[in-house]
């Protein structure tokens, strides 16, 4: 059966439940170790196959033995006689021996591991010396073996070392002692550690000077390891581990440093060197190396979206990314360049329109822009202003470096845009030149591009990491089963030593212990020091005298009341509620309580402690880890009331934070975080390492490439020729240059070294930091997911899920106050049960009415208990009309067509809701009609909710989340009908929410909202932890920056004054105060003034949109109300580097963890969870093969077109069209247009051809495959265009660019698999897109209604505003991904005097352009959270699901067509429909089907393995073969149980009558009979021989013609075992062992 592959939440739900124990808890008692070596404990051992004791030297050696001369030359007449062996088989040419059978070397002594458990610790004598190999695999190769401290395993090869130095040598024995010893090995480390310190430094002189000692130092490194190990003849030598090349690239490049400047690669590989220092780093590299291997086809199918998203882009926007606005020239220039032929007349030198129209001083500015004015020519382009036209000039935005015109630069773009990356200044341009039409491009590529393509890499990063991590677990599973088997074995062995010791002891009546009881180790706790217990005894335990025992008796009940511990809870609540009360400005009286209200916080936990330690003594105290904890922050309290005068010293306020912490102590999730936090950072430790050296190399090559660059030309991108805060001047900015990098934020950064520095070289540099970057990153993301809710992990979690003291004490206040009710509960009992009486006989009447189903109860049981008139007797009178009137109702809301009506209206009412825009008060007649159609559709959800009221009833209807929905919005309706009934007009807000009824209509939608409802309750707890998380962050950025983000602000330049002019806020105020209406005092909008700006602000950090500003900010902070300085407090950046790491990575892999566990158990209990059943049965089927036609030349067209090298010829021939299409230039000459096309038409003119031989050879059967009616379709567009070409009409070209996209039907291997996972989760795909768009489409008409009148400004301007439907629906859209939303929240920020409350809006009664700030955070940022945080992550958890699904269906996928191939390859072996073959013809039956049914052969011991049934005459019958053939390919999963029964019926379709016969036997029956055969033959012809005296040595048959074959026969009618029971010839076989001899002796036994 193949490997089943295994999706991401297999991989959690096995990850989560893997429990592995550690190393050092792998340990045997040092006194069993010999025993190991006994040789029945080994060959026990042995046979349960323990492989680790083969290991071990027979009983009698030593395990570790000196290498001496005499040794040597042993090894190396071992090592002739085993090449002697080899070349005598190749002379022989014998069959190699199989992969798996091969010797191979242990894994348990692989050089750099640790000595595994079966060995005992080696003497003292036998460390850092050379010893003989222990793994048997290099007895015959010239190897040794040192050990250093720790029991590390190093392997040196025995050949002189450099054809010199012998093992033996003094040298080379010094060198290897050098080599492996801890202090050689620091040395280097901290010499390394020295050198990057010194890579940081700006002088470059210094650094030069000290890099002479370095180089000295690492050469002498390099000459110790080629003494030891020798160069690079043999194996284990200098050259032949991969890290010694570091060394040699450091000195070769510190050569080549002299002649030509190579600083920056010289500096990554001294870095590098720390690698192989550290061995779990080393470790850790090596499988991101091999991991890398596995991402090609996610590469490979990532850059072929790219290139066809980039050729879609060149088609699309080639060229019109220049359009600029230009000034009108003046009217007599207008008359002179209107004039044709004038202007064409070469001797018109007066004017020049292509100089005018490239200026830059006649293009249209907006204030604050270094780019002039885009704008389009078409409707729904951007427009200009008076007085400025639209034309196509020569330059591209942000420094001409973003654009379509070529190739290179659009796949730049598109790769922007997969990488989500400032995408939305490339959209907004774009759709600016464009129209609105182009946000189907970027729907496109954002959705089905970027986020599957990046989904689909992560995917491969999970799967690459999944089967490291599997192989690990398995191995460590494998050690403990093996430490298992020994301990058990020692166990039987030291029960039969105790046995015969006791019978000893019985012999010579000795009345001592035994000597194996003397051995036994005693399990005593290690003792302290005497002088320790002494002092402790005396100091820390307080038992003085019986009043102080019997008042710390009583100070101990008291404290350690679960009531304190509450009371204790609340304290550290409402500490935390009067930090986060903090803000700027306060008054005196404010700030005074918050003062008092510290000290008696800190009064009461100190009073708590001093309790604690009273009531448990100081010794017991601080053995609790929490009690330390609550120690330290107290004394940390009152270290800070004590210094509080102390200038300088207010930092330690910051230690107040810690208080929040103590709520891990008694909230279990957000203690769970915490652990999550610390054992994942332990876990990852290595790769993180990795990241962080990776981060510091990145950046060290960054300031050594182009520090000089940013120094020399920062002229080109700064104005006043002043660095810009992103540079790689020095290494703090460049170490910030890559951390943005990292954090996604690459390409502004991108064009400001491509100004300064030159494109290839940059470009090269910044992609390959952001794909090694993001591939640890990834990595680091699934290590943090997977170790986070690890098995080992979640048992430490799960060890303190004992109740604490605060939920016993809340459990004690929940059943005292429960007895009342419990009382109050059981005095309504009596009366419940006489009021159901009546009811249950009238529902006996109810239930004879025939073929009409009830509606349910009206009202539920509570009402009914309460009110007893609720209930009426239905069987007459009123109260059987009104149980008509109920029956009537509930079967027209139940009927399908009622349903389509309101789906229909509820479509419609939101339509109409789109035309409520800020034109609807010039539109008349459309307002009228609305008013109109609002009152309809208001009426008919009134009419529809009392029909449900009558059919479900009240209970069934209030009990239902898209009812309670639907009664907000009749309730939102009915303030609409009231007002339009009194004459005025007016529109219900809750309107809005009329298109959120088409969730629950959609069955896809609605098993989306089902998933997400059920996780809710864990998303919720995790966001309440984070946001207590963040609170520390915000409470921190308060105490810093609070007060600090003034600016003093010049409103007419729009600069903010200098501090040589405004030092701090009084100089500001005198200048306002002199009548400088221009200067204003401002802050900037998104602060840290208070713990709601705090929070605001952060979630721009963590989302990197807006992120600039805020950090802007912080580092030009100097004290409060002081003027802020350019840079003056630089390092605060680091405040935001820190939040970044926990606050936003750790935070958000802890969301995403939570979410996919809760997805891991729904899918676990509910099965899928993102599709609807129907689309789950939708499943790929498989495309018959096609019959050859009987025509003759239609048969060789058929031969041609169906050959695997007509197909490699046809891709390439669509690569080399792709590759026309991408040498499209925007500054074509006519010469190269012509060129093109006509390549193009030899193209046209191939596919054509291409088309109809493949019609005239596949007949009919050519439109049956998809991709044919694709290519067919795209044909006939190019004959439309060549016709419409040839009339001068115009054309589209988007379906010339899509016959490049055929490509994809040639992808192989796993880039279809990749394929297939996309095109298996389009369902899911489409059911979020569905809820997506539902939910943009609320939002839109919300911000319509909330936001038209906003002030322009930021990212909200003439195309991107909350004015109409379609510009609000584009400021969602962009939203939908995080881009941008920063800007469009600025102006919603505005207050007066920022906006002017009194504006006048043309055609509107509204007055302003000021927005609601709350109501602008509260939409914006509930957005964000439900289409980022839920929407696009579960996007993400869909492909990742459905990778591995898809690589198992593409294999192991079994359809109809499958079984009617099996049926129709079953004729020609049963062409008399017996429904039997015979045994001897399954072989070649499984071998002449088709995949997957199909077993090749050779195929007999699977064939036997099967265990098939045999009939009587070796016939096996034909649903036994089908069953057995799809159990292999499904092994024993769930789905073989439903493939049974599709088996049999379409096994009745074809055999209506089913013979069936009793078998007889089966093929592994029958195999062990054989094989016990034989070993009974062998075993008596022995026997013959032993008897005649001519026994010959060998274990085989004896010669023909001996006495013993004489007496018997040979054969004697039973096969040999060597025979094939499909009648093949025995080297046609491929046999495979089905038990071991010792199994098949005790089988034949049996028999």
């Amino acid at each position: 059966m193949p490997p089943q592959k295994l999706s991401l939440l297999d991989v959690w739900r096995r990850n989560r439940t893997t429990r592995l124990k550690k190393p050092k808890e792998l340990k045997i008692c040092p006194r069993q170790l010999p025993l190991l070596r006994d040789p029945e404990v080994a060959a026990s051992l042995a046979r349960q196959n323990v492989k680790l004791v083969g290991l071990l030297p027979p009983s009698g050696t030593d395990v570790f033995r000196r290498l001496t001369p005499e040794s040597l030359a042993e090894i190396q007449r071992r090592a002739a006689e085993g090449k002697r062996e080899q070349k005598e088989r190749e002379r022989k040419k014998e069959e190699e021996e199989k992969e798996e059978e091969r010797p191979k070397p242990s894994r348990h002594l692989e050089a750099g591991k640790v000595l595994p458990f079966v060995y005992e610790d080696p003497p003292p004598e036998m460390l850092n010396v050379p010893l003989e190999d222990l793994d048997p695999f290099y007895k015959t190769q010239k190897t040794f073996n040192v050990i250093t401290q720790g029991n590390a395993i190093f392997r040196f090869n025995a050949e002189p070392a450099c054809y010199i130095l012998s093992p033996f040598s003094i040298v080379r024995r010094g060198a290897i002692k050098l080599l492996l010893h801890s202090f050689f090995r620091k040395f280097v480390m901290i010499t390394i550690l020295l050198n990057c310190v010194f890579m940081t430094f700006s002088d470059r002189w210094l650094f030069h000077q000290a890099e002479y000692a370095f180089i000295a130092i690492y050469a002498f490194e390099a000459l110790v390891k080629v003494l030891s190990r020798g160069f690079c003849i043999g194996p284990f030598t200098f050259l032949r581990d991969p890290w010694n090349w570091l060394d040699v690239l450091v000195l070769v490049f510190a050569v080549l440093n002299e002649l030509i400047v190579l600083d920056g690669l010289l500096c990554m590989f001294q870095a590098l060197k720390i690698i192989p220092l550290i061995p779990g780093l080393r470790a850790t590299a090596g499988a991101l190396i091999q991991s890398v291997r596995k991402l090609a086809s996610a590469v490979i199918l990532a850059v072929l979206g790219l290139c066809f998203l980039a050729i879609i882009g060149i088609d699309f926007f080639m060229g019109t990314l220049r359009q600029r606005c230009v000034h009108l020239p003046a009217s007599s220039i207008v008359l002179d360049f209107n004039d044709t032929a004038a202007f064409d007349y070469p001797g018109n030198s007066s004017f020049s329109f292509s100089e005018y129209i490239n200026r830059l001083e006649n293009h249209y500015y907006l204030p604050g822009q270094l780019d002039s004015l885009l704008c389009g020519n078409i409707s729904d382009a951007g427009r200009c202003p008076e007085e400025y036209t639209c034309l196509e000039t020569l330059f591209n935005p942000n420094y001409g470096y973003t654009s379509y015109d070529t190739f290179g630069w659009a796949f730049l773009s598109v790769f922007r845009l997969m990488t989500w990356d400032f995408w939305e200044n490339l959209f907004q341009l774009t759709v600016r030149s464009s129209g609105v039409s182009s946000v189907i491009f970027y729907a496109v590529a954002l959705f089905l591009g970027s986020l599957c393509l990046v989904g689909l890499i992560l995917a491969a990063v999970v799967a690459a990491y999944a089967e490291q991590n599997e192989a690990a677990v398995a191995e460590a599973k494998q050690k403990e089963r093996e430490h298992r088997k020994i301990l058990q074995e020692l166990k039987k062995r030291e029960a039969k030593c105790v046995e015969r010791q006791k019978k000893k002891e019985e012999e010579s009546n000795g009345s001592g212990p035994s000597a194996l009881d003397q051995d036994k180790p005693e399990h005593v706790p290690r003792p302290c020091l005497q002088g320790w217990n002494k002092f402790a005894s005396v100091f820390l335990k307080w038992n003085c005298c019986p009043q102080w025992v019997t008042f710390k008796k009583w100070v101990h009940f008291v404290v350690m009341d679960p009531f304190v511990d509450l009371g204790i809870t609340i304290v550290i609540i409402v500490n935390t509620i009067f930090m986060a009360m903090e803000h700027y400005p306060m008054t005196a009286e404010f700030e005074q309580m918050l003062s008092i209200g510290n000290l008696v916080f800190i009064g009461i936990l100190t009073a708590e402690m001093v309790f604690k330690i009273i009531a448990m003594d100081p010794y017991y105290y601080f053995q609790v880890g929490w009690n330390i904890f609550d120690s330290i922050v107290v004394m940390l309290g009152l270290l800070e009331l004590m210094l509080a005068d102390i200038e300088g010293l207010s930092v330690l306020r910051s230690f107040r934070l810690l208080r929040i912490f103590m709520l891990a102590r008694f909230w279990p999730l957000f203690n769970m975080l915490l652990k999550i936090i610390r054992n994942a950072v332990v876990a990852v430790r290595h790769l993180t390492l990795l990241l962080v050296l990776v981060v510091f190399v990145s950046s060290v090559v960054v300031m050594q490439l182009f520090s000089g660059s940013y120094r020399d030309c920062v002229c080109r991108i700064a104005q006043d020729c002043e660095l810009p805060r992103w540079h790689a001047a020095d290494f703090f900015h460049s170490f910030m240059l890559v951390f943005r990098i990292l954090c996604g934020e690459w390409i502004e950064t991108l064009w400001d070294c491509m100004e300064v520095a030159g494109q290839p070289l940059c470009i090269t540099v910044f992609i390959t930091i952001l794909f090694i970057g993001n591939l640890l990153l990834l990595n680091l993301f699934v290590a943090l997911l997977l170790t986070s809710f690890s098995g080992d992990n979640m048992a430490a979690i799960d060890k303190g899920g004992e109740m604490n003291n605060l939920q016993i004490a809340i459990g004690r206040i929940t059943r005292s106050s429960n007895k009342q009710g419990v009382v109050t509960d059981s005095s309504h009992r009596s009366m419940a049960e006489a009021a159901c009486k009546p009811g249950a006989e009238e529902r006996v009447g109810i239930e004879e009415e025939p073929k009409q189903r009830d509606p349910p109860d009206c009202f539920s049981e509570a009402c009914s208990k309460r009110c007893p008139c609720l209930r009426v007797d239905i069987t007459q009178g009123s109260g059987k009309m009104w149980w008509k009137t109920r029956r009537s109702c509930y079967a027209i809301v139940e009927h399908s067509s009622f349903e389509a009506i309101i789906i229909v209206v509820i479509v419609l009412s939101s339509i109409a809701l789109a035309f409520e825009d800020i034109n609807l008060e010039h539109r008349r007649v459309l307002k009228i009609l609305l008013e109109y159609a609002d009152q309809v559709f208001a009426y008919v959800f009134i009419v529809e909710m009392l029909l449900k009221w009558m059919g479900y009833g009240l209970k069934t209807y209030f009990t239902n989340p898209s009812c309670w929905l639907e009664f907000l919005i009749v309730t939102g309706s009915v303030p609409s009908i009231t007002v339009y009934m009194l004459g005025r007009t007016g529109l219900g807000a809750l309107r809005a929410l009329r298109p959120l009824r088409l969730l629950s209509k959609f069955d896809g939608t609605r098993v989306v909202l089902t998933t997400l409802w059920r996780a809710t309750p864990p998303i919720f707890s995790v966001l309440l932890v984070l946001l207590t998380f963040w609170l520390v962050f915000a409470i921190c950025g308060i105490n810093l920056f609070a007060g600090k983000y003034y600016y003093c602000f010049n409103t007419t330049d729009e600069e903010r004054f200098h501090i040589d002019e405004v030092n701090n806020k009084s100089d500001c105020m005198e200048l306002i105060m002199m009548n400088y209406t221009e200067v204003r005092w401002v802050n900037v909008k998104v602060n840290f003034d208070s713990v709601a700006n705090g929070y605001l602000a952060l979630l721009q950090v963590a989302t990197f949109k807006g992120w600039m500003d805020v950090m802007y900010a912080a580092v030009d902070t100097r004290m409060v109300e002081d003027q802020p300085l350019y840079e003056d407090n630089v390092y605060m950046y680091l405040y935001f580097v820190t939040f970044i790491i926990f606050g936003s990575f750790f935070s958000f892999s802890l969301f995403i963890g939570v979410l996919i566990d809760n997805y891991s158990q729904q899918k676990a209990k509910f099965g899928n969870i993102f599709m609807t059943e129907g689309q789950q049965k939708q499943r790929p089927k498989k495309q018959k093969p096609i019959p050859r036609p009987s025509n003759r030349l239609q048969g060789r067209a058929f031969d041609l077109v169906t050959k695997p090298a007509f197909d490699i010829f046809v891709m390439l021939m669509i690569c080399l069209y792709a590759l026309s299409l991408m040498l499209k230039r925007a500054d074509h000459s006519a010469e190269v247009d012509t060129i093109l096309q006509f390549v193009h038409l030899g193209f046209v003119f191939f596919f054509i051809v291409e088309c109809l031989l493949k019609i005239f050879g596949l007949r009919q059967h050519y439109f049956t495959v998809g991709w044919n009616v694709f290519e067919f379709i795209v044909v006939l567009f190019f004959i439309v265009d060549i016709i419409l070409t040839e009339f001068g009409l115009p054309h589209v070209s988007l379906p010339f660019i899509l016959r490049a996209l055929s490509l994809i039907r040639y992808a192989r291997g796993g880039v279809r698999n990749l394929l297939s996972s996309l095109r298996m989760s389009l369902p899911a795909l489409f059911n979020l897109g569905l809820l997506l768009f539902i939910i943009m489409f609320v939002y839109s008409v919300f911000g319509m209604w909330n936001f038209a009148y906003v002030g322009r400004m930021a990212g909200i301007d003439d195309m991107f505003n909350f004015e109409t439907f379609g510009s609000s629906m584009l400021c969602m859209f962009q939203i939908t991904t995080l881009a941008g939303w920063d800007g469009i929240l600025f102006p919603l920020l505005n207050t007066p005097p920022d906006c002017d409350p009194d504006a006048f809006n043309p055609g509107s009664d509204v007055m302003g352009n000021c927005a609601n700030p709350p109501l602008g955070i509260t939409f914006m940022c509930s957005y964000i959270i439900i289409s980022m945080l839920i929407v696009v992550n579960m996007f993400i958890a869909i492909i990742l699901e459905s990778f591995s699904v898809a690589a198992t269906v593409g294999t192991d996928h079994l359809c109809e067509e499958d079984m009617e191939m099996f049926y129709e390859t079953w004729e020609r072996f049963d062409p008399e429909a017996s429904q039997y073959v015979d045994y001897s013809q399954l072989s070649d039956l499984c071998d002449s089907l088709q995949a997957p049914l199909r077993i090749p052969k050779p195929n007999t011991a699977k064939l036997i393995a099967m265990d098939l049934p045999i009939a009587p005459g070796d016939k096996v019958h034909c649903l036994d073969i089908l069953v057995a053939l799809a159990s292999e390919v499904f092994g024993d999963s769930g789905e073989m149980d439903a493939l049974k029964e599709s088996m049999e019926e379409s096994f009745r379709v074809k055999y209506p009558s089913k013979v069936s016969q009793e078998p007889v036997t089966t093929t592994l029956k029958r195999k062990q009979e054989e094989v016990a055969a034989g070993v009974i033959q062998n075993a008596y012809r022995k026997h013959l021989l032993k008897q005649s005296g001519k026994q010959d040595k060998r274990e085989g048959p004896p010669e023909k013609g001996g006495q013993a074959a004489e007496e018997y026969p040979a054969n004697n009618g039973v096969q040999p075992l060597g025979v094939s029971m499909a009648d093949q010839p025995p080297d046609a076989m491929e046999m495979q062992p089905l038990m071991s001899p010792v199994e098949d002796e005790l089988h034949a036994a049996q028999v």
